[in-house]
């Protein structure tokens, strides 16, 4: 217990630092972590890992739950299509007939990675748990001599006490990741949950931010109105036809919120209408004045978007300008009539008023609801699970003059930021901060210890965000690249500058003999300042090819200007160098034609931070 509470009085310091970028490793943090880790020690437990037997019984159950599945629910043509990009057949025969672990290790990770990629479909539930009990297996086949699999979970436990007692105040990213492949290892034997949680508290603040100014909302959203619409009705027997105009403004402006994010969108107006009416032999003319304030709240979080009932405030003024019949008796009862039942009218024609501008104003603002929320909701999360990628954790906030979203981009294996972004020091329209870590959990996943040519690469890399290169018309472009388990994809942002690029065991091109050396191929960037005053990040030098460790024959220091030359297609001279144009038909009419160039940029502590300014 007493352990338990010195944990929590360390994180409750970090989580009260966590406003300010030098949120770290503090040493009580570090004490109360390695006393976790040696209490884990002590619990590691055989009797956890992954049964073989077990987990072999439960894979081939469920790939014959897919084959059933696409027999079932697809036409033939279709299921067929899916037997043979899976090729299913190739693991169950291993299965069957009992061949060896190599082999059967083997065909599930190259199911695996058929399961992990941008083909729709991916994203089935049927399929992503197979994808589970692949990791299942995988996991068992790893550790299924459990003796040895104890004495090796206790040595990582004991690596990973002297690395968190020696870690920088905000650790590098090689700290980073060897902290994280530890945590990946427990959690995957089912070990030391304690610690896990608690290296996931340290580990816990949002690794993404979005930052959008009050301003630009405002400008966003708010737009003159004038609109003219032809009036037909009937009040109290009366009926109507005239014109009526409304000239106006919706303003929006945001509300404080530390829960969500929450914005109030305003409409104020005038409505002058005209009206001709017959009542039986009486015509009138007639003139009204009415005044409208409409308000209704967007609430943003992470269930998505929300609006709120629509509170209106309206008052009218009616007069009659000229009333005729055709005969004086008749004229007198119209005007006595009228007179009479004028408040009453009023009242209708208030109502009616009410009822007509807030129809107006929810219908534009509900098909932006319907539109937003589907975009909102329901194109990430297809993208993200056939990935294998964990949906990440929203936390919105307003403040008056600015809109917020914080996002924690993690499995439930992984870790996030220790340390909070700094705050920009210019004005921004709006604006993006990464931490290293969004790019290690993705890459991860997706690339670590894989094989894939170049045009599944770019496939991937573009799916995960990054732009496209441009294709190349020589033969010679084509290539297949292996990624290191750890830290496939290198991304710092250290020191004012931002180093990009990819661990590799292997290179292979063409006809030649391929490259089994580890290798690490990087970019480095440097922020520099255009003419107009906006900003881009600059490659400095050529890309950069090295061999941690490894000497190179004659042949092999041959493929390394190769190496090079196609990875500089990949990274890009210039990032950021071009504004951002919005379209002039762009569904949004406040933005259309539009111009946002990058303002500022960081590069610190494991951030990388980017704002735009119109």
């Amino acid at each position: 217990m007493l352990r338990k509470l010195t944990l929590i009085g360390s994180m409750l310091i970090l989580v009260l630092q966590g406003g300010l970028v030098e949120a770290q490793f503090t040493s009580e943090l570090r004490e109360a972590l390695v006393a976790e880790v040696e209490k884990a020690r002590s619990e590691v437990d055989g009797s956890l890992i992954p049964k073989l037997d077990s987990a072999k019984t439960t894979l081939l159950n469920q790939l014959r739950t897919v084959e059933k599945y696409f027999a079932r629910n697809t036409d033939q043509q279709n299921g067929d299509a899916w037997m043979d990009y899976l090729k299913l057949s190739a693991i169950v025969d291993v299965l069957e007939q009992e061949g060896s672990d190599s082999e059967l290790a083997k065909e599930a990770v190259i199911l695996k990675d058929r399961l992990i990629g941008t083909v729709p479909g991916l994203e089935l539930t049927v399929l992503t748990d197979l994808r589970n009990e692949l990791d299942t297996l995988i996991v068992a086949l790893r550790f299924k001599d459990i003796d040895s699999s104890v004495k090796m979970l206790d040595a990582q436990l004991v690596a990973l006490g002297k690395l968190i007692g020696t870690v920088d105040d905000v650790p590098t990213p090689d700290q980073f990741s060897a902290i994280s492949l530890r945590v990946d290892l427990l959690a995957s034997t089912n070990q030391a949950p304690a610690l896990i949680e608690a290296l996931r508290g340290a580990f816990g603040t949002p690794n993404v931010t979005v930052r959008v100014s009050g301003d630009f909302i405002s400008r966003v959203l708010s737009r003159d109105i004038s609109r003219t619409e032809p009036v037909k009705d009937e009040i109290l027997g009366t009926k109507l036809t005239g014109t009526a105009v409304m000239t106006g403004k919706v303003s929006a402006s945001l509300i404080p919120s530390e829960v969500d994010a929450q914005l109030m969108v305003n409409l104020t107006g005038t409505v002058e209408t005209s009206n001709d009416g017959v009542n039986g032999p009486v015509r009138l003319k007639s003139e009204s004045v009415g005044e409208v304030d409409l308000k209704r709240t967007i609430t943003l979080s992470e269930a998505g978007i929300d609006f709120s009932k629509t509170t209106s405030e309206v008052s009218l003024t009616t007069k009659i300008t000229n009333m005729t019949a055709k005969s004086d008796l008749a004229l007198r009862v119209g005007k006595k009539q009228s007179v009479k039942k004028k408040p009453q009218a009023d009242r209708i024609a208030k109502e009616k008023l009410r009822r007509r501008v807030t129809e107006q104003f929810e219908s534009e603002m509900d098909g932006l609801q319907a539109e937003a929320s589907s975009r909102f909701l329901g194109e990430a999360k297809p993208v993200l699970d056939r990935l294998a990628l964990s949906p990440p954790r929203q936390q919105w906030s307003s403040r008056e003059d600015l809109l917020a979203l914080d996002v924690t981009f993690r499995s439930p294996s992984q870790l996030s930021a220790i340390n909070q972004a700094s705050d920009f020091e210019n004005s921004f329209s709006f604006a993006a901060q990464v931490h290293e870590s969004v790019i290690a959990n993705a890459f991860a996943t997706i690339l670590a210890g894989r094989t894939l040519d170049k045009d599944r690469l770019n496939e991937l890399l573009e799916n995960a965000g990054a732009p496209a290169p441009e294709n190349e018309d020589e033969e010679e472009s084509s290539f297949e690249i292996s990624f290191s388990r750890s830290r496939p994809v290198i991304f710092e942002a250290r020191d004012g500058k931002l180093k990009v690029g990819i661990r590799g065991t292997r290179f292979a091109q063409g006809d030649r003999t391929p490259l089994n050396k580890a290798m690490e191929i990087t970019a480095s960037y440097e922020v520099v300042t255009s003419e107009s005053g906006s900003k881009a990040l600059q490659r400095v030098g050529d890309v950069e090819v090295s061999f941690p460790r490894e000497r190179l024959s004659i042949r092999d220091a041959g493929l390394k200007p190769i190496i090079q030359k196609e990875f500089s297609k990949i990274f890009p001279a210039v990032i950021l160098e071009k504004s951002i144009q919005i379209a002039e038909d762009a569904e949004i009419e406040t933005l259309r034609g539009s111009e946002f160039s990058c303002s500022e940029i960081k590069a610190n502590l494991g951030w990388l931070s980017i704002a735009f300014q119109e």
